[in-house]
This record gives C-alpha cells, sequence and structure tokens, in this order.
C-alpha cells in the first residue's frame, strides 16, 4: 500500500461515516425496541465508541476498509492460504483491544453486509495475551530457568503450542470447532472454561503488545535496559532466554501473518502514563500500586523500546498516536513502500 492509496481511504472519511450513522442509527433503534434487554455492558461500551464521529473517521472506519481491501486482494492471489491472518501490534494501552473489537463489527456488519450483500464476512478476534501459561507453568519455569519467568508478559510466558495449532486451525478453513483458551488477568490465571468458534473464518484479527517483536544480536543484550534487568537479571539469563524463544517458535508463529498493523508513538514514557490509566479503571481491590505498576512495566520495556524502533519497518500500516491516544497519522510502513 502507498500513501495515494492511504490519502484516498481519508477522502472517504466523511461519507462513510454518514452512510454508516445512518444505517447504524436504523439498526440500533430497531435493535433497541425488539431487544431491550439483550445489550450488554461490553456491547453498551462498543455502541459509544460507534458514536464517537472523531475515532469512527480517523482509525475505525478508514482500518476496516482498508483490511476489507487487503482481504480482497488476499483472497484473488494465487498463493492466498485460507484465513487472512492480520497482526495488531502495539504498546501497553495504545487501544489495540478496542480497535480489533470495533473493526470487527464493521467489517461484519457494515462492509461485509451493508456494501456487498453477497460476501457475508466471518472475522475472529483473539489477543496474544489469551495465550499466557497457567500459573504453575510459570512457576515450574521460574524455577527451572529464571524467577522472572514467574511474571507473565513477555515471550517464554505464552503457550506458542497452542498458538501454532490455532493458527494452522485457521489456515486450514476447513469447517470443525476451535476451542480458544480464556485468561484471567485479575487471577492471573488461564481458566477451566474455553472460547468455543465454528469455523472456518475469512479474517482473524491477532492483536498483542509483542505481535511481530524479533530477536536481538548477543551483543544488544549485554547492558541492563533498567533497574530490573541489573538487579535481577545480572547473568542475562531472563533476556537469553526470551531473545531464543523470539528467534525459534515466535518467528515460526509470527513469519504466518499476511499482514501487519502497528500503533506507534514518539515517547517511552506514554506507555506508562497510558498503563496507569487502565489500572485506574479496575475495582480498587484489583490495582497495582505505583510501585508494584513500575516493577511490572519494568519486564516490558527492553521489547517495548525495540518494538518502536522496529515496526515502522516492518508494518504494512502504521497508526501514530499523540499523547492523548488520538490519532495523529495512518501511513504506510516501509515494508509497503519497498
Amino acid at each position: 500500500m502507498k500513501d495515494n492509496q492511504i490519502q484516498s481511504i481519508k477522502a472517504k472519511q466523511a461519507q462513510l461515516y454518514r452512510e454508516f450513522q445512518a444505517k447504524f442509527q436504523v439498526k440500533f433503534t430497531r435493535d433497541k425496541q425488539t431487544r431491550p434487554l439483550e445489550i450488554s455492558a461490553e456491547q453498551k461500551r462498543l455502541l459509544a465508541w460507534l458514536q464517537n464521529e472523531e475515532a469512527m473517521c480517523s482509525l475505525y472506519l478508514p482500518l476496516a476498509l482498508h483490511i476489507f481491501e487487503r482481504f480482497q486482494e488476499h483472497i484473488k492471489a494465487p498463493q492466498a492460504a485460507g484465513c487472512f491472518m492480520i497482526g495488531i501490534s502495539g504498546c501497553q494501552g495504545s487501544g489495540k483491544t478496542t480497535t480489533v473489537s470495533i473493526v470487527k463489527f464493521l467489517l461484519e456488519k457494515f462492509f461485509g453486509v451493508d456494501f456487498w450483500p453477497n460476501c457475508g464476512l466471518t472475522v475472529l478476534t483473539a489477543s496474544i495475551d489469551d495465550f499466557y501459561l497457567p500459573k504453575a507453568e510459570r512457576n515450574r519455569l521460574g524455577r527451572a530457568v529464571h524467577p522472572l519467568l514467574k511474571t507473565r508478559g513477555v515471550p517464554g510466558t505464552h503457550d506458542t503450542e497452542k498458538l501454532l495449532a490455532t493458527f494452522k486451525k485457521l489456515r486450514d478453513k476447513k469447517q470443525g470447532q476451535l476451542h480458544l483458551p480464556i485468561f484471567d488477568k485479575g487471577l492471573d490465571e488461564r481458566l477451566a472454561s474455553k472460547r468455543t468458534v465454528e469455523l472456518p473464518y475469512d479474517i482473524f484479527l491477532f492483536e498483542g503488545w509483542c505481535v511481530a517483536a524479533k530477536a536481538s544480536s548477543i551483543e544488544d543484550l549485554d547492558s541492563p535496559i533498567n533497574a530490573l534487568e541489573r538487579n535481577f537479571d545480572s547473568l542475562k539469563i531472563w533476556r537469553n532466554y526470551i531473545n531464543t524463544r523470539l528467534e525459534k517458535e515466535y518467528y515460526e508463529l509470527f513469519k504466518q501473518l499476511d499482514y501487519l498493523v502497528a500503533f506507534v508513538i514518539d515517547d517511552f514514557s506514554w506507555v506508562y502514563q497510558w498503563r496507569r490509566q487502565q489500572e485506574e479503571s479496575l475495582p480498587l481491590e484489583r490495582q497495582m500500586d505505583a510501585l508494584s505498576l513500575s516493577t511490572f512495566m519494568a519486564h516490558f520495556e527492553r521489547l517495548t523500546r525495540q518494538l518502536l524502533q522496529t515496526l515502522p519497518m516492518d508494518a504494512d500500516l502504521l497508526i501514530s498516536l499523540n499523547k492523548d491516544r488520538t490519532v495523529k497519522q495512518l501511513k504506510a510502513g516501509r515494508q509497503q513502500q519497498r
């Protein structure tokens, strides 16, 4: 995708929003009258975002349209293989989860149905966070490899075997059921229950803070980046373990993505501020204090800083954010400019 294609998308924004608003209001009014008790808290949150004209015009509508157009190209390509796999990468608090929820809605209910009645797109969303290892397995890693691996988050603390199996099932595009894990961050534990979905799907939106992360050179790992690494990983065991995992199974996972969308920012300090805001939205008994949050965030600092450098070169589409998380610019990544 070239920058002129982005401009073309922007030119359609106002018209798209007017058309969307008209269709959305009719559908919402009808649904509210016929099923007034079926609107959940999550749906209410989604409805509020859908009526936010600035966010819809600056991000959600152009992104959904762009993905739909890339999907059309994908299915026409001779080498197309099953589900169109899209990675959504961005630092903590950048808005990935909200974006994915709204884009799924727009693809299925607006572009895929209202504009092209015969399409009927099916879209599956998942987060890499869903695939965190159970606490017992992370504790085992903490004893066998390094104590810092008890804390969820970094590469090496995900169930990559299950992730790779999930990707394969989506690629095969055969009928059947797919069982996705559910991770409760409040409990810091994978739940016994699963999310079961019916295959196949046309588009898979896979989001996560470390999606598309790459291994570093051994030399880059030498100097600790913060107090956590300096005080608790002086022998670089934790850093090297993460790096090895990125070099092996995470490389095999991320190379299967057909397209990469990345949220990028100008200043790493914004990440802590946004994560603090997320924490304050939780019930008081589940919130981390400032010191606990700072220590927790230190686990992610090295890879987050690295991704802020590499994503502009690796991504197909970049979403540049301001400090207040409004969209500064949508632009082609260097992957598409080459």
